[in-house]
């Protein structure tokens, strides 16, 4: 177990929207409930329908976003994917492929819930639903 979290990981943490706003504890308590995880071109992170098993924090890397078989974003550095379906323990919304190698930070469903306990990150998670919602409302 990391006993200090290394600066450039906390100002990386720090520049994620999910996380702006918390403190130095709170992020080096955030920090140690995420995993490093490395990811080819054309892995699945998220697939359409199927059950939230984890979330990701994108650290560097590119993935496409699609729903019933259509691009509807690229998400890269300080995107989050995958935590709606942890919120409500639904299934999936959208596929997310990796459309080049990836480091990710994952965070599992015990983890994600007591990330959820900062109120901080609670926030947070509510803006980024909302901001979603809008832009699923918004005719393209």
């Amino acid at each position: 177990m990391r006993t200090k979290v290394p600066a450039s990981r906390l100002q990386f943490l720090r520049r994620v929207p999910l996380f702006r706003g918390l403190s130095d504890a709170e992020l080096a308590r955030v920090d140690r409930l995420i995993d490093d995880v490395n990811l080819e071109t054309g892995h699945v992170l998220v697939r359409e329908g199927g059950l939230a098993h984890e979330a990701f924090v994108i650290v560097a890397g590119e993935a496409d976003v699609s729903i019933g078989g259509h691009k509807v974003a690229v998400v890269g550095p300080g995107d989050v994917v995958g935590e709606m379906a942890l919120v409500d323990r639904s299934r999936r919304n959208a596929t997310v492929r990796a459309r080049s190698p990836m480091q990710v930070l994952a965070v599992d469903p015990a983890s994600f819930a007591a990330l959820l306990d900062e109120s901080g990150v609670s926030r947070q998670v509510l803006k980024t639903v909302v901001r979603r919602l809008r832009a699923a409302e918004t005719p393209r």
